[in-house]
């Protein structure tokens, strides 16, 4: 009950229960409607066996991802209307 704000009013009753701690280093990727096609591009070019793209900007009929890459460096992505190609 003390998780939706009530207040103990009993005395001989102990609330033990803390709100969580916020964890302020949880973040989110952001993607986008043509993530799936921006990682199959990255894979395809053998640029990392698990890719993760990262929607950096998007626009009307395009979108733009950054993806790692094994070998260290960064791979940008376009795609236009669903077609992704490396820029």
């Amino acid at each position: 009950m003390a998780r939706c704000g009530y207040e103990n009013a009993d005395p001989s009753v102990t609330v033990t229960w803390r709100p969580p701690a916020p964890n302020p280093a949880l973040s989110f990727r952001r993607t986008g409607v043509d993530t799936y096609n921006a990682e199959k591009l990255a894979k395809a070019r053998s640029c990392a066996a698990m890719p993760l793209a990262t929607l950096v900007e998007k626009g009307p009929g395009f979108e733009r991802y950054t993806l790692a890459c094994n070998s260290g460096q960064t791979l940008a992505v376009r795609c236009d209307f669903g077609n992704c190609r490396a820029s």
